[in-house]
């Protein structure tokens, strides 16, 4: 139960101008896709999003750029099992933001902003796991860059924020929140670049954290969240060393994050069997409700996931290597190499759940007059840093390429694109993901698709 339909289809204006420009787009998006661990289960879903954007510059007085960007979003999907709606979700959304941008004053250039935010979800259904609420968020933020000498810059950072939440008939959960950040950047040679940044951020729990009591289908699990939740804050440091060459590029960036009240979801073993429970659709909230995991006719058990909130660290590192050869006739070949890692503990010293494995990978691309063409590998060891009642996760290597070929020559607008993805066939599972142990990525599979682009 893997099928997919998707249509897509976008579609703008703008105008220009010398003092700037602005303009609207509109993007739709509709797909009607199947369910893998559910029989006769699809999504069919729709969304509308409508953008505006615009930019005025001034050569006079205080403010020197006013940048506006505001988006409507519109979304809508149906659960339809056995060709009946069983549950629909509608969400409905609206953002915008604000940026002044003043003159420079000495060696300080920068923005202050306004971020406004709403959010209105409905559900209705057997398996509406939310109940309908509103969001609503109101921001003001400032962002200066200092320049320290030819070679150094200093960056600060500070967002006052105020976010709510509040399901229909019940009290609104209001969060107060602040971040501040201070980065830095200085040009040890004309090709190496050192930076790090220092910061402190503060997030409220989403509405799907605070209020979920329910079947989740697309994650398989019966969600229950914890209205008691508060604000989560992080201390984050890091550092990065980057060079660009006329061939050669590379980058190493290391980072560490100390989080006070971690949101994250949870699983439980009320009957202390040693395997996370499950349950179904009709579960009291009790443990005699819990099903045992070799139960003979419960196929559509569900994994019961709680939202908690601990003390938690992150620690992880990324680096990437390259190199980029001029060919004869202005052809070019790219080579690249990358490993990522990251290590996430509790503070009570227990793994938290759906950490990806690591990874490294390589990658090379040709570019031509009238095609590219190009191949990577990216390998996943395996999940063994593992969370109370969390299942291994094996490792997979998978292997993609790709030609494009501009038969009409270059600088034409007509491309043929070819795509081919996992192509040995590996089996890939995603630690990260709910539903890991039921259902794999998709295997070996091709795409094709005929551009043309109108100038």
């Amino acid at each position: 139960n893997s099928a997919v339909d998707t249509r897509a289809g976008s579609a703008g204006f703008s105008h220009h101008s010398e003092q700037g420009y602005w303009g609207f787009a509109q993007e739709r998006y509709e797909t009607v896709y199947g369910v893998p661990i559910e029989e006769d289960v699809q999504i069919d879903l729709e969304q509308t999003r409508t953008r505006f954007a615009g930019e005025w510059e001034r050569t006079s007085g205080w403010l020197e750029a006013l940048r506006i960007r505001a988006v409507n979003s519109e979304y809508r999907h149906r659960e339809i099992e056995d060709g009946e709606t069983g549950t629909e979700f509608e969400v409905r959304g609206n953002a915008l933001r604000v940026e002044l941008q003043h003159q420079p004053v000495g060696n300080s250039a920068g923005v202050v902003g306004l971020h406004l935010r709403k959010r209105a979800f409905e559900a209705s259904g057997d398996e509406a796991y939310l109940p309908v609420s509103d969001s609503d968020a109101k921001a003001l933020f400032v962002v200066e860059d200092v320049t320290l000498s030819e070679r150094a810059s200093l960056e600060l950072g500070l967002r006052l924020e105020r976010e709510q939440h509040q399901a229909q008939g019940e009290r609104a959960e209001r969060f107060n929140l602040q971040s501040y950040s201070a980065g830095t950047r200085y040009d040890l040679t004309d090709t190496v670049v050192l930076a790090g940044s220092i910061s402190h951020s503060e997030r409220a729990p989403s509405a799907e954290e605070l209020f979920a009591n329910g079947v989740h289908i697309a994650t398989h699990t019966f969600e229950i969240g914890d209205r008691g939740l508060s604000k989560e804050a992080a201390n984050h440091i890091d550092a990065a060393l980057r060079w660009q060459g006329h061939r050669f590029r590379g980058s190493i960036d290391i980072f560490h994050t100390r989080f006070k009240d971690f949101v994250f979801a949870d699983t439980d073993d009320c009957n202390a069997d040693g395997v996370a429970d499950r349950v179904d659709e009709n579960f009291d909230g009790s443990c005699a409700a819990v099903i045992s995991p070799v139960a003979a006719g419960h196929d559509d058990q569900l994994l019961l996931s709680r939202q908690r909130q601990r003390d938690a660290q992150y620690t992880g590192a990324e680096a990437e290597l390259g190199y980029r050869m001029q060919i004869n006739n202005g052809h070019q070949l790219d080579l690249g190499v990358f490993a990522d890692t990251v290590r996430a503990r509790l503070d009570n010293g227990g793994a938290i759940p759906r950490i990806p494995a690591r990874r490294i990978g390589a990658q090379f691309a040709y570019e031509a007059a009238v095609f590219d063409a190009g191949m990577s590998w990216v390998h996943a060891r395996p999940a063994r840093d593992l969370a109370s009642l969390e299942t291994p996760t094996s490792g997979w290597n998978r292997w993609d390429a790709y030609l494009n070929w501009r038969p009409a020559g270059p600088n034409t607008p007509w491309t043929l694109r070819l795509r081919g993805m996992n192509l040995t066939n590996d089996e890939i599972r995603s630690h990260t993901s709910f539903i890991k142990d039921e259902v794999p990525a998709i295997g070996r599979h091709f795409g094709f698709a005929l551009e043309y682009q109108l100038h």
